[in-house]
């Protein structure tokens, strides 16, 4: 746990006249910086990079090595924006402006193109589907009307009494469905 370091404490809180602690889910950690005295070499932990960090800001003039986390880059990044000028910080304020409408831009952009694209691919998958469900319809009409027409020679050749065999020889219907005819 944290208590280890020296530099970190942890404080309880007790009742006035009663000595165990009043609420033991509630504590105070305080760091002492002024304890804290690993170098950058000697930083093993994220809680060693915060520290150090937070005691050698000032100093330091870049980011250390092994700050690699984008946590880290967003707290130099912070401390960096704190130290400009006004000038330089309202120039930075319009730069940054110009980023995101650029960024707004794109993705709207993008998103445009996105359900431009969509669209098409409907209207296209439509047709095709159109197409390919005229094409299966207009199969199974052929199918349909050269059975109906076979039926309807069965038909006719029963009335002139042409044999069931011959029929079936003839149209290629089942003896099942000339019967019917």
């Amino acid at each position: 746990m944290l208590l280890r370091f020296i530099y970190v404490g942890r404080i309880s809180i007790f009742a006035a006249r009663k000595k165990p602690i009043f609420y033991d889910e509630y504590d105070f950690i305080f760091i002492e910086l002024l304890n804290f005295t690993k170098s950058e070499t000697e930083l093993e932990t994220g809680l060693d990079k915060w520290l150090y960090a937070l005691k050698n800001m000032s100093q330091l003039t870049e980011i250390p090595s092994g700050f690699d986390e984008e946590i880290f880059k967003t707290l130099f990044d912070t401390a960096e924006y704190i130290n400009l000028t006004p000038m330089e910080r309202t120039m930075y304020e319009i730069r940054q402006k110009i980023r995101w409408d650029n960024k707004n831009v794109l993705d709207f952009a993008i998103e445009e193109a996105q359900e431009k694209g969509k669209r098409k691919g409907l209207r296209q998958g439509k047709a095709e589907g159109k197409k390919a469900g005229m094409k299966a319809g207009m199969l199974e009409g052929k199918k349909e009307g050269k059975k109906e027409g076979k039926l309807e020679v069965a038909r006719i050749l029963k009335q002139e009494g042409v044999s069931v065999e011959l029929i079936k020889k003839s149209t290629g219907l089942p003896l099942a469905e000339i019967e019917k005819a």
